[in-house]
């Protein structure tokens, strides 16, 4: 019959208690009734009706944090049992904890449900013990005389009360012989190893128990080994008043166990000094051994991978990757005894795919029997991406080699075309009937000349004409032809910088790329809308180079040219300046217009990125080296150093993952503290639970649930002055225009920099003290 065990569980993350809840409904052995309570002072308050068994305790709680959380804890209550569960490995907290009163100390990422159902048991078995205590002194001893096993007890003095067993026969002793005997003068010096590693003497195990720790470990006396639990014993109103142990002879396991391990250990040495991922795999394809590498890989300690199948540790499959039509090195091998090779996938803790080599080799027994295989793994993943970039490149390098070419040989052609063409015109009478077809022939290679025009741009083998030009200049005389372009129903705006942004480029061809992405963006519209130019100087850091992999640290010019249309999925937002890519119907467009526009941009140092989701519009953004005429403006923007940080606290929400992770890292390692959320509705949840503490929002506009807007006037019924700054891909203007964000909100635009982050930040807060 299955045990009810009452578990308090004092954890304030979410996600961990989800965890441990879904760990302890995975084993038969005890049924567990878990509650979890968020706060240390909850947790003492709870532990008052006295109908909690044990304990799972995190040490880092919003009111508590460390190692004082347990001697708080221990303090008020003493007899509760405890097992600190936290993710701070740390071997001396560990210790520490340990020696003020926890039963174990388990490491949040290494906690599978056997390590802590393990532990758990130790308690039931402690709570049992304690039962048969209080039992009959004659039921007692029956058990004690026929138990294949050493009982002793011991008293608050030191002194032996109880010593039965026929393990005492081993070292020489009687049943009762050493009753009266003080404890302490035979256990002083003697070595216990506990199961945690930590070595203590015994006069130390004795001490410890009898202030109501529980311990356990292994003792040799003469040529014995025994496998002791220490337990303290209490008396009706909790008081320890001695301690029970259980010493059970383990010799031959420990003899055993170390050949075992001597072996292991000389074989683990080898497969561990070398990089390549090493797993022997059985008949079933259950994993027998794995070597550091793999372990790395699969994001797992050995523990928990030892047995399980392979394609469950490396695929995450419920089925051998030969029955899903994935080659399977292992496979081949099995049948034909033969070393094997095959390329194919594995899935890593994160669950992203990873191209792998397998190589496969035989492993026999002594009479030649094939009884498993060390499969030898390699992860190409980077490689192949090198290999995919090179094609890439290749690619492109060969079209546009290629439409280079032909533009130059087309464009001879259709020079004699328009040539003849026109002297034959010349020579036509007005009325001529046949002078209608010569006119068509000569518009058809008006298009033809444009197209290859498109051609040599993409190849960049268009001639240019560089030199100093101010990019606001460029934009305000090209602004007309756009409103012509765009069409009446789209509202076009322009916003330029104050500064004069000086470039090295061709004026003509940048005015190009503003009339194709004009072109793209009324195309987006069919039904109206806003088209909206904006321009600013940027320094870029080593941070934002790394992140996005173009351009050098320094001083752009920055050109936002943001529409309000159809916008575009991540599948075709990474085609767009792919040669004769296009979302038009066919006899609707080239696919050469953003091409072209790369290809210019590329010819004046220039680059380019996108940001666009579906039915919410598209933002590009063009940056260009600023002219070396303004060095010494630039090396001082440039050189600006990071802003001070500070203690405040704030509240972060960001829907995406690797956004939300970068942010916080730039924050906390100013000083700042940090509460995340990854939704509107979330934030605003985090926010009243925090709201004393919480001095700045800093919240994306685009989230799901709730937007930035709407979380942030929510959260102003609650707070009206607390301030708030938003982060977005698309414009302030724009934004403002979609009623997304008030008139006099703050914003910092994507992409950014880790010091336009936390100069912005630093801005605002320093603002908010001004005022209060």
């Amino acid at each position: 019959m299955n045990m009810l065990l009452n578990i308090l569980l004092v954890e304030d993350n979410p996600g961990d208690v989800d965890l441990i809840r879904e760990m302890l409904t995975k084993t038969g052995m005890v049924t567990f009734s878990v509650e979890s309570v968020a706060r240390l002072s909850t947790a003492l308050i709870r532990l008052e009706d006295g109908d909690i068994d044990l304990v799972l305790l995190d040490l880092g709680l919003p009111d508590s944090k460390g190692i004082d959380t347990l001697i708080t804890l221990r303090k008020n209550k003493p007899e509760a049992p405890i097992i600190v569960l936290t993710g701070l490995a740390d071997e001396e907290t560990g210790i520490r904890a340990v020696k003020e009163g926890a039963q174990d100390y388990l490491i949040k990422g290494q906690v599978n449900t056997n390590l802590l159902t393990r532990s758990i048991q130790y308690a039931i078995e402690r709570k049992a013990a304690d039962r048969k205590i209080h039992e009959s002194d004659e039921r007692f001893r029956i058990v004690l005389n026929n138990a294949p096993i050493t009982i002793f007890a011991i008293d608050k003095n030191g002194v032996f009360r109880l010593s039965e067993g026929k393990g005492l026969e081993q070292v020489g002793l009687k049943p009762g012989e050493n009753v009266g005997v003080s404890a302490l003068d035979l256990f002083a010096k003697l070595p216990v190893t506990q199961h945690n590693g930590e070595i203590v003497t015994g006069s130390e195990v004795i001490r410890r128990v009898m202030a109501g720790e529980t311990m356990t470990g292994i003792t040799k006396l003469k040529s014995t080994y025994f496998d002791n639990q220490f337990t303290p014993y209490h008396d009706a109103q909790g008081q320890v008043i001695g301690m029970i142990g259980v010493a059970t002879i383990i010799t031959e396991r420990v003899l055993a166990e170390a050949e075992l391990k001597k072996s292991e250990r000389f074989v683990q040495n080898i497969l561990s000094s070398v990089d390549e991922a090493f797993v022997v795999v059985d008949r079933e394809y259950g994993i027998l051994t794995a070597n550091r590498a793999y372990c790395e890989q699969a994001g797992k300690p050995l523990e928990d991978i030892v047995g399980k199948p392979c394609y469950e540790i490396s695929h995450h499959a419920a089925r051998p990757c030969h029955e899903l039509d994935q080659e399977c090195a292992c496979k081949r091998t099995f049948e034909t005894g033969e070393s094997a090779v095959s390329v194919h996938t594995h899935t890593d803790e994160k669950g992203k795919q990873r191209f792998v080599e397998v190589k496969t080799f035989a492993m026999k027994d002594k009479i030649g029997e094939l009884t498993s295989i060390i499969e030898v793994i390699n992860d190409i993943t980077e490689k192949r991406a090198l290999e995919g970039q090179l094609r890439h490149a290749q690619k492109m390098e060969g079209i546009g080699t290629l439409a280079g070419g032909i533009a130059h040989d087309f464009n001879n052609i259709l020079s004699a075309i328009i040539g003849y063409g026109h002297i034959t015109l010349m020579k036509m009478q007005k009325d001529d009937p046949l002078r209608m077809n010569i006119e068509h022939m000569l518009e058809s290679a008006d298009r033809a000349a444009s197209l290859t025009q498109s051609l040599l741009t993409f190849s960049r083998k268009q001639i240019t004409d560089r030199k100093a030009v101010d990019l606001n200049n460029i934009i305000k005389k090209v602004e007309k032809f756009l409103v012509r372009i765009i069409g009446e129903d789209v509202a076009v705006h322009m916003t330029l910088g104050d500064k004069e942004l000086s470039i090295f480029a061709d004026a003509g061809q940048l005015e190009q790329v503003f009339m194709n992405l004009a072109t793209n963006a009324r195309d987006a519209m069919p039904h109206g809308g806003s088209f909206l130019i904006e321009t600013s100087r940027v320094a870029l850091d080593r941070g934002f180079v790394s992140a996005h992999g173009y351009g050098k640290p320094g001083t752009y010019a920055m050109t936002s040219v943001t529409d309000t249309g159809t916008g575009m999925n991540e599948e075709t937002r990474k085609k767009i300046f792919e040669p004769f890519f296009t979302t038009k119907e066919v006899g609707k467009g080239t696919g050469l217009g953003l091409a072209m526009v790369y290809g210019i941009l590329k010819q004046n140092d220039g680059f380019i990125n996108v940001y666009s989701e579906p039915d919410k519009g598209t933002t590009f953004r063009i940056y260009f080296p600023l002219n070396k005429a303004a060095t010494a403006e630039e090396r001082k923007e440039i050189e600006v150093p990071y802003p001070k940080g500070g203690s405040e606290t704030i509240l972060l929400a960001e829907d995406d993952a690797n956004l939300r992770s970068l942010s916080v890292v730039v924050l906390e390692q100013m000083g700042y503290t940090v509460i995340m959320a990854s939704n509107g509705e979330e934030a605003v949840e985090k926010f009243k639970a925090n709201k004393d503490r919480i001095q700045l929002l800093l919240f994306d506009i685009m989230m799901p649930k709730k937007s930035g807007r709407e979380a942030y006037e929510e959260i102003r019924k609650v707070t009206p002055a607390v301030p708030a700054l938003f982060v977005s891909g698309y414009s302030l203007d724009m934004l403002r225009e979609k009623d997304l964000i008030e008139e006099g909100s703050v914003m910092i635009s994507k992409p950014m920099s880790p010091q336009a982050l936390l100069i912005k930040v630093r801005e605002v807060l320093d603002r908010k003290n001004e005022r209060t």
